[in-house]
């Protein structure tokens, strides 16, 4: 009778023992990762600050305005209509595996 108490005190410990974790470190990590990215794509982070006051030496102007034009064209206006007819279909009557006989 006097090892029940004892065990259910052991039980009680080890299962706390067991759900503590490294969570506040992964906690104030959460959201860095795309900083990191960012900062990883970035050329010249330091120009963010202090911009040049003249475009890189290898910039097109002819080529940077296609890209912006490409870019305006692939994104889809707010005011351009669903162009692809909305259908809802019920049950399997006209689909494949549908009953035949």
């Amino acid at each position: 009778m006097n090892k029940l108490p004892c065990m259910m005190v052991v039980a009680a410990a080890a299962l706390c023992g067991g759900c503590e974790t490294e969570s506040p470190y992964f906690d104030s990590q959460l959201g860095t990762s795309s900083a990191h990215l960012i900062q990883a794509q970035t050329l010249d982070p330091a120009a963010a600050g202090n911009p040049p006051a003249l475009a890189p030496a290898g910039a097109n102007g002819e080529r940077i305005e296609n890209a912006v034009q490409n870019y305006h064209k692939d994104v889809p206006g707010a005011e351009k209509p669903v162009e692809r007819p909305i259908v809802f279909e019920v049950g399997g009557a006209g689909g494949a595996g549908g009953g035949g006989g």
